[in-house]
């Protein structure tokens, strides 16, 4: 597991987990800024800005985004 930047403070300090192998929900974990986002494994597409399938749709309480782990970009959900 590697450190990915955080979308919302910028430092690199993003992290992963899932409940269980089996789960398709990985919780991301900012342990800089206290930042937690959902991802549903299904949910990937191919990055408009680096052309990696490393784009993953993140949710938190006020939002719904595309992020890619690759080079941070950030989407609103409804932007191509």
């Amino acid at each position: 597991m590697s450190l990915h930047i955080c979308p919302k403070c910028s430092n690199k300090s993003f992290l992963w987990g899932m409940a269980d192998e089996f789960d398709i929900i990985t919780r991301w974990h900012c342990y800089g800024c206290g930042y937690t986002a959902l991802e549903n494994e299904q949910d990937e597409r191919i990055c408009a800005v680096c052309n990696n399938k490393s784009e993953a749709l993140l949710k938190d309480e006020d939002s719904e985004y595309w992020w890619c782990g690759i080079c941070n970009s950030v989407k609103l959900k409804n932007n191509l």
